[in-house]
């Protein structure tokens, strides 16, 4: 079995890559995050049941752990204003760091959505249609990557 995860998880490695790109600029940490999807992968090898390829299923665990890394991060929600340690300036791009341009709304779903619920109790939480909660979280991520030039854990 290790032969053949290791094999496959090496067949699909362009995937797990993809995904770190596509939310870690710091290329410094990029083969300890694909060691961690590695390690996810393999512990968790054991529930692929077969029903999509396995290609598909790394790249879930992939974006799971990714977005897990990314929830860790030095980020403080309380009453919806988000604070985090900014250790220099010059990490951001822009003046303001990348959080000060959500919308209150956006800010109370992330804030929600950080302390661990899903977007269908955040949904009913908040009282709105799970799809507006799915479309508010998109422009989130949307926003983040639009004005966060690099954030450090």
């Amino acid at each position: 079995m290790n032969n053949d995860f290791h094999s496959l998880v090496i067949e699909n490695r362009s995937i797990v890559y993809q995904v770190i790109n596509k939310y870690e600029r710091n290329e410094q940490l990029h083969d300890d995050l694909f060691h961690d999807i590695y390690i996810r992968a393999y512990s968790t090898f054991n529930k692929f049941k077969g029903d999509c390829k396995f290609s598909t299923w790394l790249y879930r665990v992939s974006m799971y752990t990714m977005f897990d890394k990314i929830r860790k991060r030095a980020v403080k929600l309380v009453h919806c204003n988000i604070f985090f340690e900014i250790p220099d300036e010059e990490y951001f791009e822009h003046d303001l760091p990348p959080f000060d341009y959500l919308t209150t709304l956006e800010k109370e779903t992330l804030n929600l959505y950080l302390s661990g619920m899903t977007n269908t109790e955040i949904a009913h939480h908040l009282g709105v249609d799970r799809n507006r909660i799915n479309v508010r979280m998109n422009r989130i991520k949307i926003t983040l990557r639009k004005y966060a030039n690099y954030v450090k854990d």
